[in-house]
């Protein structure tokens, strides 16, 4: 079986793009920070954290995302990213079988 890497997305504490974040790695800078909130909460030994910044969500129809964790939106931000890179559309007809992650 051959894979076949059509495109890339990312939602990162370094970069909320593919392009940023390995502009991010290659500066050498780091998404993790101290996370002063958390001092309040009794018996949490780390407060370090690597919050992800703002990302566009416009893409997202908002009858879907009222439902979606902040989690889910990243997933689906990046998804999105990827299948733009790899110029797959969903739904498209596919004559070959892909698996689309």
């Amino acid at each position: 079986m051959k894979v076949f890497v059509t495109g890339m997305g990312a939602v990162t504490s370094i970069g909320t793009t593919v392009d940023s974040m390995f502009n991010g790695l290659i500066e050498n800078r780091s998404g993790v920070k101290t996370m002063t909130d958390w001092q309040q909460y009794n018996g949490l030994h780390s407060h370090l954290g690597a919050p992800v910044g703002t990302y566009d969500i416009s893409k997202i129809p908002r009858t879907v995302r009222r439902t979606m964790s902040r989690m889910s939106e990243m997933a689906s931000v990046a998804t999105a990213e990827a299948l733009q890179q790899s110029d797959l559309r969903l739904g498209q007809e596919m004559k070959t079988p892909r698996m689309l992650l």
